[in-house]
């Protein structure tokens, strides 16, 4: 069903066809892919909230003797897990990448750069949902695409600048979906399911752990308030774990959203009417004509690859024949 009344539609995703045939485009021109400021501040807030609740509980419910040692030692531990996560993930989510056709260069705020060029990359590969380019000359480079702007375009790059030989057998994989190298000939294979980037699980497997260490402690220390606190937080955090285990599959006909919960969804693309996109891409909603509505977790909880792939995808079959996208505070 349409909304009553529509906001200004959106920048349309990335133009291009799904499955090129070679020749494949090189990019050459120089581009540029800063921190995602979004992400950056929800890994620094999330963990610094949960800081300030525990020691708001320890100031509302005074507690005695060992009591009060667990908690300031949750306390503490927590901190300290918070900064030492920080401090590892700092050097990726501040990162600058800066692309040319020599070469790729990433800097630092603090004055730290370093350039590997195309040519000397000898292995490609993506440990944990990371992209790791080795040179010959000694130099590595490892980023967290989840955390660059536009890094699906980064890593399509990346896929057409090095040698096929170079590349892991999944970025293989990924390359054929290009029609690129020494794949470029030949039936591409079938597009491999989407699912969310690994940070955002992590993150909510942490606030699930969290709130279950408050609603133990509570339930130990007989304080109310550190259960009315620990139990829903615990609740939440199962919930976004089920919630980010949402796997994409898309054929030429279909898309099907798969959770962790509840029945696989399934839309055809001839039936899309309308898209409505919430703010940063962090959900969509494909209506048809015929009412029927699927909600999926957007573009903002990808890895670079995947999103490119998603965005490709509705390009391919909704923004070709002029689908409209709205933009909405609330999807679901």
């Amino acid at each position: 069903m349409r909304p009553t009344q529509a906001s200004t539609p959106l920048s349309r995703p990335v133009t291009g066809a799904s499955r090129p045939s070679a020749p494949v485009y090189m990019p050459s021109a120089p581009a540029t892919y800063r921190p995602r400021g979004a992400l950056a501040t929800l890994l620094t807030l999330v963990p610094a909230v949960g800081v300030l609740i525990v020691l708001a509980l320890l100031l509302m419910v005074p507690l005695r003797g060992m009591a009060e040692l667990i908690a300031l030692g949750v306390c503490g531990g927590f901190v300290f897990g918070w900064l030492v996560g920080l401090i590892a993930l700092a050097p990726m989510l501040l990162i600058t990448v800066n692309t040319s056709s020599d070469g790729i260069e990433a800097t630092w705020p603090w004055g730290k750069a370093r350039t590997l060029a195309w040519r000397l990359i000898d292995r490609v590969d993506t440990p944990l949902g990371n992209l790791r380019l080795h040179a010959s000359d000694g130099q590595s480079l490892t980023l967290l695409t989840s955390a660059l702007t536009d890094s699906h375009r980064l890593v399509r790059m990346t896929l057409l600048r090095v040698s096929p030989t170079v590349l892991s057998l999944p970025l293989q994989q990924e390359l054929a979906l290009l029609g690129g190298g020494i794949f470029a000939t030949g039936t591409p294979p079938d597009m491999p399911p989407i699912t969310m980037a690994a940070i955002w699980p992590a993150l909510a497997a942490m606030v699930a752990l969290a709130g279950t260490t408050l609603a133990v402690i509570g339930s130990l220390l007989h304080a109310g308030v550190w259960l009315a606190i620990g139990v829903p937080t615990g609740l939440v955090g199962v919930a976004l774990v089920l919630l980010w285990r949402q796997t994409i599959v898309l054929t030429d006909q279909t898309i099907t959203v798969v959770r962790g919960m509840g029945r696989p969804k399934t839309i055809s693309w001839s039936d899309v009417e309308l898209i409505e996109q919430s703010p940063l891409g962090i959900a969509l909603a494909l209506r048809s004509r015929d009412r029927q509505r699927i909600v999926l977790l957007g573009p903002f909880f990808l890895t670079g690859l995947r999103r490119y792939q998603l965005l490709d995808a509705l390009n391919k079959h909704l923004l070709s024949r002029d689908v409209q996208v709205f933009q909405r505070w609330m999807v679901w």
